[in-house]
């Protein structure tokens, strides 16, 4: 199960994910952070539980273009790791 609850206020957002991030559930968040990338938008990973390839590659494409980590666990670190700089 994935879940994204997103805040936004003034030029500030942030998209709060619960879950796991599989393919499913990437294209929805880059199609729900997608208008949000100019205001560089958090990405609150304290709730993520499970990261595939697909996911991967979604999370380092929304980092690329300027999403900002915020939060998550040990497991979360590692996978980020993954993103080419």
């Amino acid at each position: 199960m994935f879940r994204i609850r997103p805040e936004c206020d003034g030029s500030h957002a942030t998209l709060h994910l619960e879950g796991r991030i599989g393919a499913v559930a990437a294209a929805e968040l880059e199609q729900l952070c997608r208008p949000l990338l100019a205001r560089r938008p958090a990405l609150q990973l304290d709730g993520i539980t499970f990261v595939d390839a697909a996911g991967l590659a979604c999370l380092c494409r929304l980092l690329a273009q300027g999403a900002r980590p915020v939060g998550g666990s040990a497991y979360i670190t590692q996978v980020l790791r993954g993103c080419s700089p």
